[in-house]
Protein backbone atom coordinates (compact mmCIF):
# COMPACT_ATOMS: atom_id res chain seq x y z
CA UNK A 1 0.00 0.00 0.00
CA UNK A 2 1.30 3.28 -0.90
CA UNK A 3 2.18 5.67 2.20
CA UNK A 4 0.96 8.68 2.33
CA UNK A 5 2.87 11.93 2.67
CA UNK A 6 2.93 13.48 6.23
CA UNK A 7 2.61 16.65 7.32
CA UNK A 8 6.26 16.69 8.14
CA UNK A 9 7.39 15.71 4.90
CA UNK A 10 4.88 18.27 3.23
CA UNK A 11 6.87 20.72 5.19
CA UNK A 12 10.34 19.96 3.91
CA UNK A 13 9.00 20.42 0.70
CA UNK A 14 8.02 23.98 1.44
CA UNK A 15 10.79 24.40 3.03
CA UNK A 16 13.24 23.84 -0.14
CA UNK A 17 10.44 25.58 -2.13
CA UNK A 18 11.35 28.99 0.26
CA UNK A 19 14.88 28.47 0.35
CA UNK A 20 15.16 28.09 -3.70
CA UNK A 21 17.77 25.10 -2.77
CA UNK A 22 17.96 21.99 -4.68
CA UNK A 23 15.77 19.41 -3.82
CA UNK A 24 18.22 16.49 -4.54
CA UNK A 25 20.37 17.87 -1.85
CA UNK A 26 17.46 17.55 0.68
CA UNK A 27 16.26 14.49 -0.12
CA UNK A 28 18.03 13.17 3.01
CA UNK A 29 15.72 14.59 4.74
CA UNK A 30 12.87 12.16 3.36
CA UNK A 31 13.80 8.88 4.54
CA UNK A 32 12.01 6.39 2.24
CA UNK A 33 10.81 9.15 -0.49
CA UNK A 34 12.18 8.88 -3.62
CA UNK A 35 13.59 12.35 -5.67
CA UNK A 36 11.26 11.51 -8.50
CA UNK A 37 7.98 10.83 -6.15
CA UNK A 38 9.05 14.09 -4.15
CA UNK A 39 9.33 16.15 -6.87
CA UNK A 40 6.14 14.89 -8.49
CA UNK A 41 4.13 15.14 -5.11
CA UNK A 42 5.22 18.50 -4.62
CA UNK A 43 4.19 19.71 -7.98
CA UNK A 44 0.68 17.92 -8.27
CA UNK A 45 -0.48 17.96 -4.37
CA UNK A 46 1.31 21.30 -2.59
CA UNK A 47 1.59 23.32 -6.64
CA UNK A 48 5.52 24.41 -5.21
CA UNK A 49 7.67 24.98 -8.10
CA UNK A 50 11.18 23.50 -7.06
CA UNK A 51 14.38 25.29 -8.00
CA UNK A 52 16.57 23.48 -11.34
CA UNK A 53 19.67 23.24 -10.90
CA UNK A 54 21.72 23.24 -13.77
CA UNK A 55 23.44 20.47 -15.47
CA UNK A 56 27.08 19.49 -15.03
CA UNK A 57 29.40 18.39 -16.97
CA UNK A 58 29.50 14.48 -16.03
CA UNK A 59 26.00 14.79 -16.74
CA UNK A 60 26.35 16.07 -20.28
CA UNK A 61 28.74 13.42 -20.97
CA UNK A 62 25.86 10.61 -19.65
CA UNK A 63 23.71 12.61 -21.89
CA UNK A 64 25.59 12.29 -24.51
CA UNK A 65 26.45 8.22 -23.53
CA UNK A 66 22.60 7.85 -23.74
CA UNK A 67 21.97 9.26 -26.99
CA UNK A 68 24.50 7.78 -28.52
CA UNK A 69 23.52 4.19 -27.45
CA UNK A 70 20.65 1.77 -28.77
CA UNK A 71 19.24 2.35 -25.24
CA UNK A 72 15.65 4.64 -25.68
CA UNK A 73 16.04 7.68 -23.99
CA UNK A 74 13.46 7.55 -21.64
CA UNK A 75 15.23 4.10 -20.38
CA UNK A 76 18.62 5.61 -20.16
CA UNK A 77 17.36 8.50 -18.44
CA UNK A 78 15.53 6.55 -15.86
CA UNK A 79 18.87 4.49 -15.28
CA UNK A 80 21.38 6.94 -15.68
CA UNK A 81 19.87 10.34 -14.47
CA UNK A 82 17.65 9.67 -11.86
CA UNK A 83 17.54 12.99 -10.89
CA UNK A 84 16.84 14.48 -14.30
CA UNK A 85 13.24 13.90 -15.83
CA UNK A 86 13.13 12.80 -19.18
CA UNK A 87 11.47 16.08 -20.60
CA UNK A 88 14.86 17.93 -18.83
CA UNK A 89 16.78 15.73 -20.89
CA UNK A 90 15.06 16.28 -24.28
CA UNK A 91 14.78 19.60 -23.22
CA UNK A 92 18.99 20.05 -22.94
CA UNK A 93 19.74 17.78 -25.59
CA UNK A 94 17.95 20.12 -27.91
CA UNK A 95 19.95 22.98 -26.17
CA UNK A 96 23.46 21.31 -27.46
CA UNK A 97 22.05 19.98 -30.24
CA UNK A 98 22.00 16.27 -29.75
CA UNK A 99 18.52 16.13 -30.51
CA UNK A 100 15.61 18.33 -32.57
CA UNK A 101 11.96 18.70 -30.21
CA UNK A 102 10.35 17.70 -33.39
CA UNK A 103 11.66 14.26 -33.88
CA UNK A 104 11.24 11.07 -32.11
CA UNK A 105 13.85 8.21 -31.82
CA UNK A 106 12.55 5.61 -33.76
CA UNK A 107 12.96 2.61 -32.18
CA UNK A 108 11.14 3.80 -29.14
CA UNK A 109 11.67 1.75 -25.76
CA UNK A 110 13.14 -1.30 -27.24
CA UNK A 111 16.60 -1.98 -29.29
CA UNK A 112 15.49 -5.31 -30.99
CA UNK A 113 14.91 -3.87 -34.49
CA UNK A 114 18.65 -2.28 -34.00
CA UNK A 115 19.61 -6.18 -33.47
CA UNK A 116 17.15 -7.32 -36.76
CA UNK A 117 18.67 -4.85 -39.14
CA UNK A 118 22.49 -6.42 -37.90
CA UNK A 119 20.50 -9.75 -38.86
CA UNK A 120 19.16 -9.16 -41.93
CA UNK A 121 22.18 -6.85 -43.53
CA UNK A 122 23.29 -7.36 -46.76
CA UNK A 123 20.23 -8.36 -48.28
CA UNK A 124 19.45 -11.53 -46.02
CA UNK A 125 15.91 -12.65 -45.46
CA UNK A 126 14.44 -14.51 -42.82
CA UNK A 127 11.39 -15.18 -40.84
CA UNK A 128 9.96 -14.01 -37.97
CA UNK A 129 10.63 -17.16 -36.21
CA UNK A 130 14.35 -17.78 -37.09
CA UNK A 131 14.97 -13.64 -36.07
CA UNK A 132 13.66 -14.77 -32.66
CA UNK A 133 16.04 -17.38 -32.43
CA UNK A 134 18.94 -15.99 -33.43
CA UNK A 135 18.47 -12.98 -30.99
CA UNK A 136 17.03 -14.64 -28.16
CA UNK A 137 14.38 -12.81 -27.26
CA UNK A 138 10.29 -14.01 -28.45
CA UNK A 139 8.28 -14.46 -31.33
CA UNK A 140 5.81 -11.78 -30.55
CA UNK A 141 8.47 -9.48 -29.68
CA UNK A 142 10.07 -9.70 -32.95
CA UNK A 143 6.72 -9.69 -34.93
CA UNK A 144 5.89 -6.16 -32.72
CA UNK A 145 9.58 -4.36 -33.62
CA UNK A 146 9.17 -5.07 -37.30
CA UNK A 147 5.31 -4.07 -37.56
CA UNK A 148 6.66 -1.18 -36.25
CA UNK A 149 8.97 -0.46 -38.93
CA UNK A 150 6.32 -2.35 -41.75
CA UNK A 151 6.95 -0.39 -45.23
CA UNK A 152 9.34 2.27 -43.53
CA UNK A 153 12.46 0.11 -42.60
CA UNK A 154 11.17 -3.36 -43.15
CA UNK A 155 8.61 -5.67 -45.08
CA UNK A 156 7.95 -8.86 -46.26
CA UNK A 157 10.21 -9.44 -49.15
CA UNK A 158 9.42 -13.08 -50.03
CA UNK A 159 7.64 -16.29 -49.04
CA UNK A 160 8.99 -19.56 -47.90
CA UNK A 161 6.71 -22.73 -47.96
CA UNK A 162 6.16 -24.91 -44.70
CA UNK A 163 6.72 -28.24 -44.49
CA UNK A 164 2.71 -28.26 -44.20
CA UNK A 165 2.42 -26.87 -47.10
CA UNK A 166 1.65 -23.19 -45.62
CA UNK A 167 3.42 -19.99 -46.43
CA UNK A 168 5.83 -17.57 -43.78
CA UNK A 169 6.93 -14.28 -44.27
CA UNK A 170 10.23 -13.67 -45.15
CA UNK A 171 11.48 -10.00 -43.99
CA UNK A 172 13.76 -7.95 -45.37
CA UNK A 173 15.23 -4.25 -44.77
CA UNK A 174 14.06 -1.19 -47.03
CA UNK A 175 11.01 0.99 -47.40
CA UNK A 176 7.96 -0.22 -49.50
CA UNK A 177 5.23 -2.84 -49.74
CA UNK A 178 5.51 -6.24 -49.41
CA UNK A 179 5.85 -9.01 -51.35
CA UNK A 180 2.87 -9.72 -53.19
CA UNK A 181 1.43 -12.94 -51.93
CA UNK A 182 1.65 -16.59 -53.62
CA UNK A 183 -2.24 -17.94 -54.11
CA UNK A 184 -3.11 -20.15 -52.18
CA UNK A 185 -2.71 -23.84 -53.04
CA UNK A 186 -5.44 -25.84 -54.56
CA UNK A 187 -7.05 -28.98 -52.59
CA UNK A 188 -6.06 -30.60 -55.01
CA UNK A 189 -2.40 -29.45 -55.38
CA UNK A 190 -1.47 -29.13 -51.52
CA UNK A 191 -2.99 -33.21 -51.58
CA UNK A 192 -0.81 -34.10 -54.10
CA UNK A 193 2.47 -32.26 -52.48
CA UNK A 194 1.49 -33.90 -49.32
CA UNK A 195 1.49 -37.66 -51.05
CA UNK A 196 4.90 -36.55 -52.44
CA UNK A 197 6.08 -35.12 -49.28
CA UNK A 198 5.25 -38.74 -47.52
CA UNK A 199 6.68 -40.47 -50.17
CA UNK A 200 9.85 -39.03 -49.70
CA UNK A 201 10.42 -39.34 -45.89
CA UNK A 202 8.87 -43.15 -46.51
CA UNK A 203 12.46 -43.57 -49.13
CA UNK A 204 9.84 -44.41 -51.75
CA UNK A 205 10.96 -41.47 -54.29
CA UNK A 206 14.30 -39.96 -54.65
CA UNK A 207 13.73 -36.26 -55.75
CA UNK A 208 17.65 -36.54 -56.67
CA UNK A 209 17.45 -39.20 -59.10
CA UNK A 210 16.88 -37.36 -62.33
CA UNK A 211 19.58 -35.09 -61.08
CA UNK A 212 22.02 -37.75 -60.34
CA UNK A 213 21.35 -39.41 -63.73
CA UNK A 214 22.12 -36.10 -65.80
CA UNK A 215 25.27 -35.74 -64.06
CA UNK A 216 26.59 -39.40 -64.45
CA UNK A 217 25.60 -38.72 -68.27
Amino acid sequence: MRRLWSDDEDDVLRDVARRGVLLIDEMHRLPGRTYCAARQHAWSHLKLRLGRRTWSEEEYAILRQIYASDESVKRGVARLLPSRTYNQAKQEAAKIGLANLGVQRVYGYSSIFYRIERVLADGRKASVKQLAAELGVSISAVGRALNKQRGSRARVGDYGRLSNGGLEDLWVLGAGPDAPRPPRKTSSEACRGKRARAKVRAGRFDPFATLRQQVAA
